[in-house]
């Protein structure tokens, strides 16, 4: 992403998130569904909408396929890419979202 000329700040889970927006304020959220760190990135997107204020672009990346995992990525409204996913197509889909 960052070879694309975006600004890109990685978190590995939720309190770094947090910490992170509250001093940056994103364009873009993109988030795994299940973080490092246990958290579920769907609910930390909604912390961090509510906390800061944000409404914003969030694609959600997702190697879960359990029924569970796949109706909450669906109910979230996010865009949700499922992994593997293609640098190709990655940079569409942020091109939709920049332009």
């Amino acid at each position: 992403l960052s070879r694309w000329g975006a600004k890109v700040f990685l978190c590995e889970g939720r309190a770094e998130a947090m910490s992170v927006v509250s001093q940056n304020k994103p364009d873009l959220i993109i988030t795994d569904q299940q973080l490092a760190d246990g958290a579920n990135g769907i609910e930390l997107v909604g912390e961090l909408s509510k906390m800061f204020g944000l409404d914003l672009p969030v694609i959600v990346m997702s190697g879960d396929t359990t029924e569970k995992g796949v109706r909450q990525a669906a109910a979230s409204g996010f865009l949700v890419l499922n992994k593997p996913v293609k640098p190709a197509k990655l940079r569409m889909v942020l091109n939709q979202f920049c332009d």
